[in-house]
C-alpha cells in the first residue's frame, strides 16, 4: 500500500520529465542496402510529420469502448501506477516536448528537381510562413537545405545517399535563419496522397534535430523510424539529451525543478489498429532536483518495459524506479519488479498464464531487456555539419 502511494505521488512526476526515444531494438546480420528510389517527376520531398510517427498507447478497448489507460484504472489497485507509467511517460514526451520541437515541418515541401535546370536539386532555399504552429517552428523562416554526403553519425565513414533529392538513400542537412536545425537521411521517403498532415506510408529514416535555448532547455532529439504499412508494422525509437552544460530551470503546471536528463525509448506497433501488439520500452535518467507538490526528488533512474494488445484486457511489464534523496522520511529506492502480468479494467495483478496468448501475442516481459541507457553517441550532432550554411 506504501508502495501504491508513492507510484501514484511520483509517477505523472517522472512522466513529464523522462523524455523518451526509440529503435534500435533488433539487430542481426548486415543486410544489403535497398536499390535508390527515383521519385518521380515532378514530385515534392517531404518530412514525417509528428502524426506520422504517433502510437497511440492510452487507447484500449477491452470490453467495447475506447478506455483511457490515464484516467479510466481504478485508483488503488496494485498494477494500476505500473501500466499507467509507461504511457503517460511517453505521451508527456511527444505531447510537451517533441510535437513543440517538429510541429509544422510537414509544411516544407522540396522539389526533387531543379526548375531552372531541370536536374535533380542538391541545394534548396525557401522563406515560409510555419502556419497554425506556434511553437519552435513559427512564423517567417529563412529554410536552406543542402542533401550532399555527409557523416550522419560521426564515425568517419560518409552516409551512403545520392547527394541529391530525387534519389534515394537522401541525405540532408537543414538550416533555419541561418542556424544549424536539423540533420537526417531518408532510407524510404514518406508518401502524402490524400492528407497533407498524416502520410500514408511514413517510409523509414533517421533524424537529428538541435534545439538552443528555447522552452527553457538545450538539446539535441534523434528520432529513427520505419513503416511497413503492409504488414500493418511501425517502429519509432526516439532519444534525448538535455545540454550538460546548463542548468535548466523547468516549470509545468505545478511540477518545477532545475534538471538536466537522458531518454532513450522504443515504441513499436504489430497489426491493424484495433488489434494491434504494442511495446514501450523506456530507459531514462534524471539529474536534479524536482519538487512535486510538497514532495521532493533528486536524481530518479526510470526503467519501463510495457506490453498489451488493443481489444484485449491484460498488460505485460517490467519496471525500475530508483531515487537517490527524497524527503518522504524512509528509502523505498530502487524499485523493482518484473514479469507482471495485470488486468487492464481493474487495475489488478492475475496470475502470468494470463499472458502468455493474449490475441496470439506472448506479452509476457520476462527475460526481456530494458533499452540500453542513452549514449552521447545517440545524441551527438554531426561534426560534419557547417553551424552556418554554405550558400
Amino acid at each position: 500500500m506504501m508502495m501504491l502511494k508513492i507510484f501514484k505521488k511520483i509517477s505523472f512526476l517522472i512522466a513529464l520529465f523522462a523524455i523518451a526515444t526509440i529503435f534500435k531494438a533488433c539487430s542481426g546480420p548486415a543486410s544489403a542496402p535497398p536499390p535508390p528510389i527515383e521519385l518521380p517527376s515532378p514530385a515534392v520531398l517531404k518530412f514525417v510529420s509528428y502524426e506520422g510517427l504517433q502510437i497511440d498507447l492510452t487507447k484500449i478497448s477491452p470490453t467495447g469502448p475506447l478506455l483511457n489507460v490515464n484516467k479510466a484504472l481504478p485508483v488503488g489497485s496494485n498494477a494500476t501506477y505500473h501500466i499507467k507509467l509507461g504511457p503517460i511517460f511517453f505521451n508527456t514526451f511527444f505531447d510537451e516536448v517533441f510535437i513543440y520541437v517538429i510541429a509544422g515541418i510537414e509544411q516544407l515541401e522540396i522539389p526533387t528537381i531543379d526548375a531552372a535546370t531541370e536536374a535533380p536539386t542538391t541545394r534548396y532555399e525557401t522563406d515560409i510562413t510555419f502556419e497554425n504552429v506556434g511553437n519552435y517552428l513559427t512564423g517567417l523562416t529563412n529554410v536552406k537545405l543542402d542533401f550532399g554526403v555527409f557523416d550522419y553519425d560521426n564515425d568517419g565513414v560518409d552516409e551512403e545517399c545520392s547527394g541529391n533529392a530525387a534519389q534515394t538513400p537522401i541525405c540532408v542537412r537543414c538550416w533555419l535563419d541561418n542556424k544549424s536545425f536539423l540533420a537526417g537521411v531518408f532510407v524510404e521517403p514518406p508518401v502524402y496522397s490524400t492528407d497533407p498532415v498524416l502520410p500514408d506510408k511514413i517510409g523509414k529514416g533517421k533524424f537529428k534535430i538541435k534545439v538552443e535555448k528555447t522552452k527553457g532547455f538545450d538539446g539535441v532529439f534523434a528520432y529513427e523510424y520505419e513503416g511497413k504499412e503492409s504488414e500493418n508494422i511501425k517502429r519509432v525509437e526516439y532519444f534525448f539529451r538535455l545540454d550538460r552544460n546548463y542548468i535548466i530551470p523547468v516549470v509545468i503546471g505545478s511540477l518545477k525543478g532545475i534538471v538536466e536528463w537522458d531518454g532513450h525509448s522504443l515504441l513499436s506497433k504489430i497489426g491493424p489498429n484495433e488489434s494491434a501488439f504494442k511495446n514501450l520500452n523506456v530507459n531514462s535518467q534524471i539529474d536534479g532536483s524536482i519538487y512535486y507538490d510538497n514532495l521532493y526528488f533528486k536524481n530518479t533512474d526510470l526503467r519501463y518495459l510495457g506490453q498489451f494488445v488493443e481489444g484485449y484486457d491484460f498488460w505485460g511489464g517490467n519496471v525500475f524506479m530508483d531515487v537517490q534523496e527524497s524527503n518522504l522520511g524512509f528509502d523505498p529506492f530502487p524499485f523493482d519488479e518484473t514479469d507482471i502480468c495485470a488486468r487492464i479494467s481493474t487495475g489488478l495483478t492475475v496470475e502470468v498464464s494470463n499472458c502468455n496468448d493474449v490475441g496470439g501475442y506472448n506479452i509476457r516481459t520476462v527475460g526481456l531487456d530494458y533499452i540500453s541507457v542513452l549514449t552521447t553517441q545517440d545524441v551527438a550532432f554531426p561534426t560534419d555539419f557547417p553551424t552556418n550554411p554554405p550558400f
